[in-house]
């Protein structure tokens, strides 16, 4: 690595219809512009990994794709307050209420 900002990744990238993934360095410029930046500490591969990882254009739509959405850290930086589930969660709440619905306490 040679500054701060780099990181490595397992990066997937199509050529002429084949599909090769490498290691390489990434740096944070390079990210898309609004995406949770987490310093991450642990990290898998799963099966739809696997699977954007052989071009499956149902779980990855363009490439090149860094693979790896299972990871544990530090949130660095995010264009998000809830997180997905907890915003869903919040919402089915809002509309049982406005729907009629009461809330209990204890």
């Amino acid at each position: 690595m040679t500054n701060d900002t780099q990181f490595k990744v397992w990066r997937v990238e199509e050529q002429e219809g084949d599909y090769r993934g490498s290691e390489r360095p990434l740096d944070i410029k390079e990210l898309p512009a609004g995406d949770v930046l987490i310093k991450v500490s642990h990290s898998s591969l799963n099966y739809k990994d696997a699977l954007s990882a052989s071009g499956n254009k149902g779980v990855t739509r363009s490439f090149p794709h860094t693979p790896g959405i299972d990871a544990a850290g530090e949130v660095i930086e995010s264009a998000m307050i809830y997180g997905t589930a907890g915003l869903t969660a919040g919402l089915c709440v809002q509309k049982i209420l406005t729907m009629g619905g009461q809330a209990r306490t204890g």
